[in-house]
């Protein structure tokens, strides 16, 4: 029983542990569009009208991330 219940704790945990880390990876990645949107508005290289909305949408996703962790 002991053993039973060790085992499905690591498991847990284990899952848990991945969950965390593709959870952080994402938030990294959305991070880093902003970033680019960002520069490409400062630089002309897209619309300001379109580079605001992918900012405000990126920025609402990566709060609502945020808020699982």
């Amino acid at each position: 029983m002991k053993t039973t219940l060790l085992l499905l704790l690591f498991a847990l945990t284990s899952f848990t542990t991945i969950e965390m880390h593709k959870l952080n990876e994402a938030i990294n990645t959305l991070e880093d569009m902003h970033e680019w949107v960002q520069y490409d508005a400062s630089n002309n290289l897209v619309d300001s009208t379109i580079a605001d909305t992918y900012l405000i949408n990126l920025e609402a996703t990566i709060i609502n991330l945020k808020t699982i962790k």
